[in-house]
């Protein structure tokens, strides 16, 4: 017996012992006290974004831990092999294969297309190889994000954590994205480059060069394109039967897609189109942004037999693909789904170079677009009390679906009008975009009001965008959390607490009916919000919120100007509401006006003052104007 017990704690030790010689081999020391024996290692056939992945993690492993890890680019066919005993190697190349070769690793590189990427360590080894033109480069920020704890905010403020010593443990990731097109045009992305490539945002809007591996290209003209293919002011005059029948009579709103002529003038057009924009790979063949669509007999017959103005438009569509095809077999037409032509067809499928853009233009992005999301047809009848499809977004768009793997959304997750009105959206992002992934989304693009700098809290909304547009399982309380911390301080406390009380006073539910109370009736909410979240004593409280979260950091100028662009938001909900005379009201304006000019705002929203002062967007001067003359 005696002897039994010693071989079980024999065996036990030399188990233990085992376990803890691969738990060493499972860690690797990348850098100790500032010291690295590690070479990152690139091709001399690497492209641009590939060479700057290389810097990029030169750099900011410099800016972590002290260490300069040496950048080698490997060019002698014997070279393939690893010559050092540690080594970080960047992009899809022989040295990559030849290293997974020997570790039996089976990649299918393949499958990673574009944008997806492997970060693997293989014995003294860490591979980073992604697709090209941007796989590479999206898993160097990875790794740098979700293992070294780095963070990119805005432009101004990112995290980049010191550790004199790194210790890698074993890391087996790879990624793809479901999303071939993230266009996000809320906070900085739309001019800072580096910004929107570390945050994996790729939309043509961007400043992306060939160094950051580019982006989707669309062609230039990029919605509403009917009368760009076919000019009213050239045809109309004298051929008015090339244009929509309504109620009787030719009007210029929308072409008669079943008239042959025009059908012929259109492809050609768009064949010219193509070839003088070479590099775009998209190119919209959309409707003119009115409810004027044709309903002559031939085009009503093709929609009544598939149930929906998509019958006329997308038996067009399809033609206009299967005639650009043999010539320009790499590009794709696009066509929206938007309010008349929302509702997909019975059976009529769109062709393989087919893209259908669906508009969430009747949904509110503070409900859920699965539950709560209507269509447009059925939005109007829900608010003209006569019959309407429940759930009809959601139902919608598993329709579409059904006919077509190449499924766009356009987004409107904000206020389009009142850019800096609150709106509690945020904390429904990861709901409203997973179910859009979940049902064969793969193409985002969120619309803001206006293409300004972050204000109110639309710095914020552009960041959890990017992330959940990369990956619609983020951790979004932990992100919310981390970006506040950095971005607010010891005012993050009370940033939080203002999201959390503008969510909890928003409806549960999608049923307000007009009228709303103006000014904020055209906000994109479906109800009023000065009846919701935004009662005079809930702005009071909010202000309330802000004069404390001022006073917890007003000894940091930068913390503090941060916090009083949010307040913008509050500001503006009292400049709107308030009665002309009121000095509370007059207080807010002198302090909305000075946080702009030094916050550098110079674009205040879409359409939020009469025509006279402002045709669509609105400059801090032309607000001021607008309000001196008496308005509200």
């Amino acid at each position: 017996m005696e002897f039994l017990t010693r071989l079980a704690i024999v065996m036990v030790v030399c188990l233990a012992s085992v376990l803890l010689i691969h738990a060493a081999e499972a860690e690797t020391t990348l850098v100790k006290d500032g010291v690295s024996d590690w070479y990152i290692v690139t091709s001399k056939y690497s492209i641009l974004s590939e060479k700057h992945a290389a810097s990029e993690l030169q750099s900011f492993l410099q800016q972590i831990s002290g260490a300069e890890l040496p950048i080698l680019q490997y060019e002698e066919p014997g070279a393939i092999r690893p010559v050092h005993s540690h080594e970080i190697i960047l992009g899809i190349n022989d040295r990559v294969r030849k290293l997974c070769e020997e570790y039996n690793l089976s990649v299918d590189f393949g499958k990673l297309g574009e944008e997806g990427f492997i970060i693997r360590t293989l014995g003294p080894h860490l591979i980073i190889a992604g697709g090209r033109p941007r796989g590479t480069l999206y898993g160097v920020y990875t790794f740098l994000e979700d293992y070294l704890g780095c963070r990119w905010y805005d432009s101004t403020v990112s995290v980049i954590p010191k550790r004199p010593t790194i210790i890698l443990g074993e890391i087996n990731d790879t990624q793809v994205p479901a999303l071939r097109l993230r266009q996000i045009d809320w906070g900085n992305y739309r001019y800072d480059a580096n910004l929107a490539a570390r945050n994996k945002v790729n939309g043509p809007d961007c400043p992306l060069s060939e160094t950051h591996g580019g982006k989707f290209i669309l062609a230039s003209r990029r919605c509403h394109t009917f009368n760009y293919l076919l000019d009213p002011n050239k045809y109309f005059k004298d051929h008015p039967e090339y244009y929509a029948l309504v109620d009787g009579k030719r009007q210029a709103t929308q072409p008669c897609l079943t008239n042959p002529k025009i059908q012929a003038i259109m492809i050609e057009n768009v064949k010219q189109w193509m070839r003088a924009e070479p590099d775009a790979r998209v190119f919209h063949v959309s409707q003119n942004d009115n409810d004027g669509y044709c309903r002559c007999p031939h085009c009503q017959a093709l929609d009544d037999q598939q149930g929906s103005p998509q019958g006329s438009l997308l038996t067009f569509i399809n033609r206009v693909a299967d005639e650009v095809k043999e010539e320009f077999p790499d590009r794709y037409i696009m066509t929206f789904a938007y309010a008349y032509s929302e509702k997909a067809p019975k059976d009529l499928k769109p062709r393989p170079n087919v893209i259908i853009e669906l508009c969430t233009f009747a949904c509110c992005s503070i409900f859920s677009y699965e539950k709560e999301g209507f269509c447009y047809a059925d939005y109007l009848a829900w608010r003209n009390d006569q019959p309407y499809e429940q759930q009809s977004f959601a139902k919608n768009m598993q329709r579409w679906a059904a006919l077509t793997d190449n499924l766009f959304v356009w987004d409107y997750p904000g206020s389009l009008n009142h850019g800096l009105m609150p709106h509690p959206s945020l904390l429904k992002y990861q709901e409203n975009l997973r179910f859009l992934v979940n049902n064969h989304m793969i193409g985002y693009f969120a619309q803001p009001g206006y293409p300004g700098p972050p204000a109110e809290l639309n710095g914020l909304r552009g960041y959890l965008l990017a992330k959940l547009a990369w990956n619609s399982d983020w951790d979004v309380e932990k992100g919310l959390t981390e970006y506040l911390e950095a971005m607010y301080g010891a005012a993050a406390g009370h940033i939080r607490r203002y999201i959390n009380l503008i969510h909890e006073r928003a409806p549960v539910h999608d049923t307000e009916k007009p009228p709303w109370d103006p000014p904020f009736s055209a906000s994109w909410t479906h109800c009023s919000p000065t009846r919701w979240w935004l009662k005079p004593e809930y702005v009071e409280e909010y202000q309330a919120l802000f004069d404390e979260a001022e006073q917890l950091v007003q000894n940091d100028e930068r913390v503090l100007r941060r916090v009083r662009v949010v307040r913008l938001g509050p500001d503006y909900v009292q400049i709107r509401t308030l009665k002309p005379g009121d000095p509370v009201r007059d207080r807010v304006i002198e302090r909305f006006f000075k946080t702009l000019e030094v916050a550098g705002i110079e674009d205040l929203g879409y359409r939020i003052v009469p025509k006279e002062y402002a045709e669509r967007h609105c400059s801090p001067a032309m607000f001021r104007a607008y309000l001196e003359a008496g308005g509200q």
